[in-house]
């Protein structure tokens, strides 16, 4: 399973084996090797994968089939990877407009507490 991600993420991306293997300090070999779950790639490479690829290690390893971004420390919003970039606008843009309904709620609160 983790191979069959690590290929599906580096295509997704636009990269070669060779570039890929590159990035972690490995030969093009070792790449092919997992991608074809020959040999799978140890913890320490993992983490870097997940950090390449910007999803979570549940992902990388099959665990969920939903890819969570590798750093959530602030607050995250998953959508649907087959959201097409139109659909993804649409939710950031209702994002915008319901950040921007609370500020205005704020500051109402904000001046009623002034007078």
């Amino acid at each position: 399973m983790i191979g069959e991600r690590i290929s599906e993420l580096r295509k997704e991306m636009g990269l070669t084996q060779k570039e890929l293997a590159d990035m972690l300090s490995v030969s093009k070999y070792t790449i092919s090797s997992y991608e074809t779950d020959r040999t799978s790639p140890d913890d320490h490479n993992k983490i870097l994968f997940a950090q390449i690829f910007d999803v979570s290690l549940d992902y990388l390893m099959g665990l969920v089939d939903e890819p969570m971004p590798y750093d959530r420390s602030g607050e995250v919003v998953q959508l649907p990877r087959q959201f097409d970039q139109m659909q993804v606008r649409q939710v950031y843009d209702y994002i915008g407009y319901l950040s921007y309904q609370s500020r205005r709620k704020r500051r109402r609160k904000s001046k009623r507490a002034r007078v």
